[in-house]
């Protein structure tokens, strides 16, 4: 078997029970959600003189807030 395969619960061998529990299942998609929103800020802050880039710093600025909220309402509720 390949160190880097997966078991049948879904686990990596490398890391133990309590690891995979504090990372929880969607770091990985949260993490990409809002790196995309500071993404699009950077982009529409080069642009920031025209109505695109007030449009991308908006639409960034939504998207990274709104995963973080997201992701303390489902932690906390």
């Amino acid at each position: 078997m390949n160190k880097t395969a997966i078991d049948r619960q879904g686990r990596s061998p490398g890391l133990t029970a309590k690891q995979e529990k504090a990372m929880g299942p969607h770091t990985n998609t949260m993490l990409i959600i809002i790196v995309t929103g500071v993404a699009l800020m950077l982009i529409g802050f080069g642009f920031r003189d025209r109505n695109l880039g007030m449009t991308l710093m908006g639409l960034g600025l939504v998207t990274a807030i709104g995963a973080i909220i997201y992701k303390a309402y489902i932690t906390f509720y």
